[in-house]
């Protein structure tokens, strides 16, 4: 039950201060581990006469409370993010590899136009190849 509660608080208060929740959920943790430790009697002990406890339950309150303390006091306070004008877009990163790599060229130039007369041959060769590889077509035309 004890768990259960604690997680959902956890929950339900991550986001706003998850440093101070981490501090003082292990800090809790830890003071239930020694107070079930002290209350224990021949291997079983019971806490406000709600929480039943043995050692192994206290050991596991400790390590908990140790790790939430120890990730409290890791995690620094957050670098503030830079304010950026709302009417400015957002600029695009390239990434390294496009950095490195030299711009692209542009493609080749188209190859200037043919002669009149060279072109009108080149249209009757392609009328004639597609004819002849035309098979729904019989005869000329």
């Amino acid at each position: 039950m004890l768990h259960l509660v604690t997680g959902l608080l956890a929950l339900a208060l991550a986001t706003r201060s998850a440093r101070n929740l981490a501090l003082g959920l292990g800090l809790a943790y830890i003071l239930l581990a020694i107070w079930g430790l002290l209350t224990i009697d021949r291997g079983v002990g019971e806490i406000l006469g709600v929480f039943a406890v043995n050692s192994a339950t206290c050991i596991l309150w400790l390590l908990v409370g140790l790790a939430g303390t120890a990730a409290g006091a890791a995690s620094g306070e957050l670098p503030a993010m830079p304010k950026r004008n709302p009417r400015e877009r957002p600029r695009l990163r390239r990434s390294t590899r496009e950095r490195s790599e030299p711009a692209a060229q542009d493609p080749a130039p188209a190859p200037a136009p043919l002669d009149p007369e060279a072109e009108r041959a080149a249209r009757r060769r392609e009328r004639r190849a597609r004819r002849s590889s035309d098979p729904g077509e019989t005869g000329s035309a």
